[in-house]
Order: C-alpha cells, then sequence, then structure tokens
C-alpha cells in the first residue's frame, strides 16, 4: 500500500455528486475532531490516501473512463475511512426520426455519450 498524500491539489478532474456518510464513519470524524470537508477536498483534489498501486492505477484510468473512485485515508486517532464515487451513468437517450418513404416515425435508440470527467 501506497500514499500518495504528496501529490499537489490540481484542478477538479469530476463531479462528486450527491454525498453521503454513514454512521460509522461520523463517528471516527468526531472522535478524532476533524470533519468530512478536509478528506472530500483531498479526494476531490485527487489525492488518493493510502491505496495500493493497482488502486491507484484504478482511479487513473477511472477518471479517463468515468468509472468509480476509491479513496482511503485515516483520521488523526487512526480510524480508517473510504471515499467512493460511483460512476453516474446517464439514462439512454432516445430521439425519433421520420421515414422519408412513410409517415411512421421509427424509434431509434442511442447509447449514451461519454463525457470527459471534469
Amino acid at each position: 500500500m501506497r500514499a500518495n498524500t504528496n501529490r499537489q491539489p490540481s484542478v477538479t478532474r469530476f463531479a462528486l455528486g450527491q454525498t453521503y456518510i454513514t454512521p460509522g464513519a461520523e463517528e471516527a470524524l468526531m472522535i478524532a475532531g476533524q470533519t468530512e470537508i478536509e478528506f472530500l477536498r483531498r479526494h476531490m483534489s485527487n489525492d488518493w490516501g493510502e491505496l495500493a498501486d493497482e488502486d491507484l492505477r484504478e482511479n487513473e484510468l477511472s477518471l479517463k473512463e468515468g468509472f468509480r473512485l476509491l479513496s482511503a485515508y485515516r483520521t488523526a486517532k487512526g480510524q480508517k475511512l473510504w471515499i467512493i464515487t460511483e460512476a453516474i451513468v446517464p439514462p439512454p437517450r432516445s430521439f425519433y426520426r421520420t421515414n422519408t418513404d412513410a409517415t411512421t416515425k421509427e424509434r431509434v435508440a442511442r447509447a449514451p455519450k461519454t463525457l470527459a470527467p471534469l
């Protein structure tokens, strides 16, 4: 396991989305006298904390492809915290096109466009 805590903060490259906290994580932060914001800022700055090399490589791929991101940190009291940003999959888009030979409309489904992470 390798910590990448010396990574320089960078521009956010993904959307955090809706955030939730488990009761256990909330308690760990309260015991340590810390807030979730400091860990969310690290996560949003691509500081993934204490992850194995394989997980670090997976996060780099995930930034490019829009997959799930994982971070692991320790509170000041040594309790482990994880932050997971789930991939947001937009619903399929569809459109209608008119058949030029008839007056019927045919539904054509299109796969959602993958957007580059911010």
